[in-house]
């Protein structure tokens, strides 16, 4: 863990040619917009007569506020089909600019006449979108909801950042006697943590999360915390029953204040999430020589992972004598986090032994920063118990 040092929050100026420009019309006056990234940096312009035109980063999601020009809260851009997020990671080669057109407004919600995601200036399978849809729900609370402090003021225009997230625990299947297993599906999530996360000074060394009724989680105490510098990220206790988490109101007490998000229905998340289904090749002698893997959705669809997930590693338990010193109790290996494109990892030793291999996870982080540890044991009929260490990077 790192001491805090300060705040990772800012505007930040993106150069050109990392750039794409979004542009359209909306049924007002002199207003801003902002482009606002998960990890809490935005870019903010101020524009008259309706049209505004902002330059975005490439490489990363993005959700779209619109604000007055005394920095009220107007609204949020959704792409519809349950999109509410730029899904920038996916934008398809020489695409420079994105012209929305008209913008129509109801409520707090913007909808343009042109969806980047239906020209295919944004590329998306239908499989992909269902999956994008579900994984950008709790990022996307932010743009419902940027005040969640309830103080009448835009979070990250008072230089703070709060964040909620998920960790689901997955039954991805079993071996049995073959070296690729036989997936579940639709995935068997067998539970879940929620995730907080504060950009701001003097953090507290525990926060206590509040869920709608039959969440799981009332009064619950957080029981890990990762402190990096500027943030600390916050997990609630495990929660089982039930095993996802029910649409609606979520609070943080987090010092002296309580931070609200509302969270939509999770119910869909069993087959649109991904999974990473692994296949061992073993040496002569039967250690294991490497695994390689393939993504899919919990229905059993295909998927591409690259702009959908960040980063990967593999951890491997067992009986047999780890590779290194873990503090998980029964680990045998840790990858390194590797990058979400590679299907194919190599192990550093060549001396664990398939016999002695009781699961392996396959872990990864998405776009949004949600986490999953998928679990594939070698036997069926296993006992399912989610990894105590909740580590990422």
């Amino acid at each position: 863990m790192v001491a805090a040092l300060g705040i990772v929050f800012f505007q930040q100026e993106i150069s050109k040619p990392n750039t794409v420009t979004i542009k359209g019309r909306i049924p007002s006056g002199h207003t801003k917009v902002a482009a606002f990234y998960p990890d809490g940096h935005y870019n903010l312009i101020q524009f008259s007569g309706g049209e505004f035109s902002i330059d975005v980063e490439k490489g990363a999601p993005l959700v779209l506020i619109f604000l007055s020009d005394n920095n009220d809260y107007l609204g949020y851009v959704t792409l519809e089909n349950g999109i509410d997020t730029f899904p920038m990671t996916r934008v398809a080669e020489g695409v420079a600019t994105i012209d929305l057109g008209n913008i129509s407004l109801s409520g707090t919600t913007f909808t343009p006449d042109h969806n980047p995601i239906a020209d295919n200036e944004i590329q998306l399978t239908p499989e992909e979108q269902a999956v994008v849809a579900q994984i950008d729900d709790f990022f996307a609370s932010l743009a419902k909801n940027p005040d969640t402090d309830s103080n009448g003021k835009v979070d990250f225009l008072e230089h703070k950042f709060f964040h909620i997230g998920i960790l689901y625990f997955i039954n991805g299947g079993s071996f049995g006697s073959n070296l690729t297993p036989d997936v579940s599906t639709q995935a068997r999530i067998e539970g879940y943590r929620l995730m907080f996360g504060a950009q701001d000074t003097d953090r507290p060394d525990t926060v206590v999360f509040n869920g709608p009724e039959g969440s799981g989680l009332s009064n619950a105490t957080s029981e890990q915390r990762n402190v990096y510098t500027g943030m600390t990220d916050y997990f609630s206790p495990y929660v089982d029953n039930p095993q996802l988490p029910p649409g609606g109101r979520y609070t943080v007490a987090y010092k002296t204040t309580d931070l609200s998000f509302d969270i939509p229905d999770q119910s869909s998340a069993s087959s649109r999430i991904v999974l990473a289904v692994p296949t061992v090749t073993l040496n002569d002698d039967g250690t294991i020589n490497k695994i390689s893997w393939r993504y899919i959705s919990g229905d059993g669809g295909e998927v591409d992972p690259k702009g959908i997930t960040t980063e990967f590693q593999i951890q491997i338990d067992g009986t047999g004598t780890p590779y290194q010193n873990y503090p998980q109790p029964g680990r045998m290996y840790n990858s390194e986090w590797l990058p979400s494109e590679i299907t194919e990892h190599v192990l550093p030793t060549q001396n664990i032994k398939w016999a002695d291999v009781t699961c392996i996870y396959m872990a990864y982080n998405d776009i949004y920063g949600n986490h999953y540890v998928v679990t594939f044991f070698r036997y069926s009929g296993m006992s399912f118990s989610p990894p105590h260490d909740v580590s990422f990077s």
